[in-house]
């Protein structure tokens, strides 16, 4: 018979967690450079604040579309290539786009997640900032 953590414990343990998870979300919003994740089938799942500003969206009205929606037509080849990058390495890139009236590049990186298969993380670099 299996002994369980006294209730004390699962509460300090449930709190760790969500603040780990709290961070883990801030650290994602808040990052500068433009993020997208993206579920298997190229659907956005998320974005950050860089990337909602970029593409001029929001995550609501994001979430579901195609990644390649997003970021434009225009740029719908240069998405394609990033995906489908990643069913042969980790990761995938550089791949020219033009996104907000600005010349950028995107890299894929698949995204290890327990439980869902196929998520992708698409960072939207900027030329510009480049040393």
């Amino acid at each position: 018979m299996a002994v369980l953590p006294p209730a004390d414990d699962l509460r300090l343990r449930l709190a760790a967690a969500e603040r780990e998870v709290g961070l883990h979300s801030a650290v994602f919003r808040r990052t500068p450079v433009p993020l997208v994740v993206v579920a298997g089938d190229g659907a956005v799942r998320a974005l950050n604040d860089a990337a909602a500003r970029l593409c001029g969206t929001s995550l609501g009205s994001a979430t579901g579309h195609a990644a390649g929606e997003l970021l434009g037509p225009a740029n719908g080849e240069a998405v394609h290539a990033a995906l489908g990058s990643l069913r042969a390495a980790e990761s995938g890139g550089p791949y020219p786009v033009r996104v907000g009236g600005q010349d950028a590049v995107l890299v894929a990186v698949a995204l290890d997640v327990a439980h869902a298969d196929g998520f992708a993380l698409l960072a939207i670099l900027d030329l510009a900032a480049a040393p």
